[in-house]
């Protein structure tokens, strides 16, 4: 009756060496973070960068202070709005329509015959690129990059 659940379930025993070896790498994890620097701050003084795409004039007229709105500010209900009604009867009409369309299209013949004519004129039309021959900036770019990927150096 004294005995340890890891004596008698595989469970249990897994388990807790799971637990161990999670609690492991957590410290090690923590201990890793410690030794890491901290990244500079900027100074107090200094303006963060612009963003990218969104003109000067639009970033002062953001920064600059607005009054905040008024309930007075809130534009009035719209007075031409639809009755229920109008609208069901808008979609009912809309799906009616629908489905004549569909009739309509249900007796149509789909078939593809004589396509020839129009696979030439396509063909024509579209012309194919040009056969790539000269691969030197293809090759340039492919140098410039081995060149780039060398191995960092090994820290001591």
């Amino acid at each position: 009756m004294n005995g340890r659940l890891c004596e008698f379930s595989k469970k249990a025993a897994s388990a807790s060496v799971l637990g161990a070896v999670a609690l492991a790498g957590a410290c090690l994890a923590g201990a890793a973070a410690a030794d890491t620097p901290a990244p500079a701050k900027p100074a107090a003084d200094s303006k963060p960068p612009e963003p990218a795409g969104i003109p000067h004039e639009l970033i002062v007229r953001a920064e600059q202070p607005m009054p905040y709105p008024t309930f007075a500010s809130i534009p009035p209900m719209p007075k031409d709005l639809p009755t229920p009604a109008q609208f069901r009867t808008q979609v009912v009409a809309t799906r009616q329509a629908g489905a004549r369309l569909t009739r309509a299209a249900a007796h149509l013949d789909w078939t593809l015959t004589d396509n020839e004519p129009w696979e030439r004129t396509a063909t024509a039309a579209v012309a194919a690129p040009p056969q790539i021959t000269d691969t030197t900036p293809v090759d340039d770019i492919a140098a410039q990059v081995r060149a780039r990927a060398s191995a960092p150096p090994r820290s001591r």
